[in-house]
């Protein structure tokens, strides 16, 4: 187990190139004004695009009918015998991982739309939108509604449609900020593939644009960045979706009541309480199998919960939530990670190669002895970030800037991030020395007890690993 290392006498160092501000030599109040996100050009940043937001504001009604004609357009051309080109051309789409938004904690590579979703697309759109084009209206139709229908079809999926939909926006978005704000040095006209859709081809279209030109990736065709405007992220999930109908007795009640038609509200009602009159132990849990059923069995429910979801009141929490997770992301990415950066780059953090397991150690315990000297970093608005797998991301950030890192590894095979209240971390312990695993992992501790209580863990198994490293974040730690 790694400790403690006496820091070298700081080395004063330009700061490493991380953000899309860094890169593109343009300030981050020149983005903030602009509305954009200054994105890491490193790795993801965990947000994406929620469609709820385009149809919540009105400045992006023209981008909400566009997608609602694209729906309309894949409901009328749905079939069964559909072709392998037809799936290809109307319902498969790559991921647009030029935004660098996404969950992976190494790049910024995603799967993009399957054949799998293509197919449950082709095969669901006519009874997702059964009254598409006739009752129903632009107001009332959400993609969203797609992911309550399926299994194993999330927020990424939802907005990785969404961003293929409205590429052509963001794609003039980027260009326009480009050309006002960015030396023409940076920029590269790129053929963009499937910038926008021709109905009366029926056909993607290609389209040439002016972008900045992300510079590992100067002569790649896709080597083009992407703006989005902050008002159409969220973080965790969509503001309609399937972990939410189903979340809790109380959500469920929310959308009882909203329901209008009397005799149906009453009708999905007995079914509710008869089923649950089985249950026996946990009924938080037992309510989620329920409403899988509930909803199989009265589909129009889910109706009523889109509607629920996007009245006034829907909308005022929503628009609170996201808020919060935004502002969440952008303090833990851009503010903690810029404030970070600011100490690393006194003790040349930057300028150490990893080639390799002793190499990677040694950088992480530079960065450890910051985090255990002043830990305000994993801190937001003075409550300790207890999301693992973001500060992973961000140490990934930090720990690959400056092409600092041998191309032939991938960071999440060698390092990973735990926090010290994990219940399962007994089990990590006892099974990574089993298993002989060798990676770096960084235990992020916000109390002394708690670092204390995981040295004896590690006595009690036995275990000395000096690629166990305890980070002690502690704010009243005793000087």
């Amino acid at each position: 187990m790694s400790d403690c290392t006496v820091l070298d006498t700081p080395v004063v160092l330009s700061t490493p190139r991380i953000y899309f501000s860094d890169f593109f030599d343009v300030s981050r109040n020149t983005i903030d004004e602009y509305g954009a996100f200054d994105i890491s050009l490193i790795n993801d940043i965990p947000l994406f695009v929620d469609p709820f937001l385009i149809y919540k504001n009105e400045k992006y009604k023209s981008l909400h009918l566009e997608i609602v004609k694209y729906l309309l357009f894949l409901q009328d051309n749905a079939k069964p015998n559909i072709s392998d080109e037809e799936l290809e051309q109307w319902f498969m789409f790559n991921e647009v991982k030029q935004n660098w938004f996404g969950f992976s904690v190494d790049g910024n590579n995603g799967s993009g739309l399957s054949y799998d979703f293509a197919i449950k697309l082709n095969n669901t759109i006519k009874k997702v939108f059964e009254k598409f084009g006739s009752k129903e209206n632009s107001q009332t139709v959400h993609i969203e509604k797609f992911c309550l229908f399926q299994d194993k079809i999330g927020k990424d999926k939802i907005s990785d449609f969404t961003t293929n939909i409205i590429k052509d926006y963001l794609l003039k978005y980027t260009e326009d900020f480009a050309k006002e704000n960015i030396d023409p040095k940076y920029c590269k006209n790129y053929q963009i593939k499937k910038a926008y859709f021709d109905y009366q081809s029926k056909k993607w279209i290609s389209k040439n644009y002016f972008l900045p030109a992300h510079p590992f990736y100067p002569n790649d065709m896709d080597g083009y960045v992407i703006l989005s405007p902050i008002d159409l992220l969220t973080k965790d999930d969509t503001w309609i979706c399937k972990n939410d109908i189903t979340k809790s007795h109380k959500q469920y009640k929310k959308v009882l009541n909203h329901i209008s038609d009397t005799s149906f509200s009453k009708e999905v009602s007995n079914f509710y309480e008869k089923e649950m009159l089985t249950v026996s132990g946990d009924r938080s849990k037992y309510h989620k199998m329920v409403m899988h059923d509930l909803i199989n069995k009265y589909p129009s429910y889910l109706d009523y919960y889109i509607s629920y979801k996007t009245e006034r009141i829907g909308e005022l929490e929503a628009s609170q939530l996201i808020k919060k997770r935004v502002f969440n992301v952008k303090s833990l990415f851009l503010d903690n990670g810029s404030y970070l950066v600011s100490d690393l780059v006194n003790y040349d953090f930057f300028n150490k190669y990893v080639s390799n397991i002793d190499e990677l150690r040694e950088k992480t315990l530079i960065l450890k002895n910051i985090l255990d000297k002043n830990c305000q970093s994993l801190f937001i608005k003075d409550k300790p970030i207890t999301n693992a797998k973001e500060i992973n991301m961000l140490f990934n950030i930090l720990l690959k800037s400056n092409n600092s890192l041998d191309k032939n590894i991938k960071l999440k095979d060698i390092f990973d991030v735990k926090l010290g209240t994990n219940i399962y971390l007994d089990k990590y312990l006892y099974n990574r020395k089993k298993d002989g695993i060798v990676n770096v992992v960084m235990i992020i501790c916000y109390s002394l007890k708690k670092s204390a209580s995981i040295r004896d863990m590690l006595n009690k198994l036995n275990i000395s690993d000096e690629n166990i490293i305890i980070v002690e974040a502690v704010k009243t730690k005793l000087k």
